[in-house]
């Protein structure tokens, strides 16, 4: 568990499981979301999508969309501080 987790009693999410994979999730898909990164300027977010379907092949589309997409936003989110 990384030290940007709050502890349980700090924490607002009632799933510390669902925090604790978004935390695994965020560095493996953050290098395809930045535009750094692109091709020809192209967003690589298809790539992030296939790499979570490979780590985590027993979640449902719908699960790695969720954690897909609130991947993008915390990134969106600390791109902007």
């Amino acid at each position: 568990m990384t030290a940007a987790i709050k502890s349980t009693a700090d924490e607002r999410r009632k799933s510390q499981a669902n925090r604790e994979t978004f935390e695994e999730v965020f560095p493996r898909v953050e290098p395809f979301l930045d535009p750094e990164t692109g091709w020809t300027g192209q967003p690589l977010e298809h790539l992030a999508y296939n790499v979570l379907r490979e780590k985590y092949p027993d979640m449902s589309e719908a699960e790695l969309n969720q954690y897909f997409q609130a991947t993008k936003r915390a990134f969106k989110d600390r791109s902007e501080i």
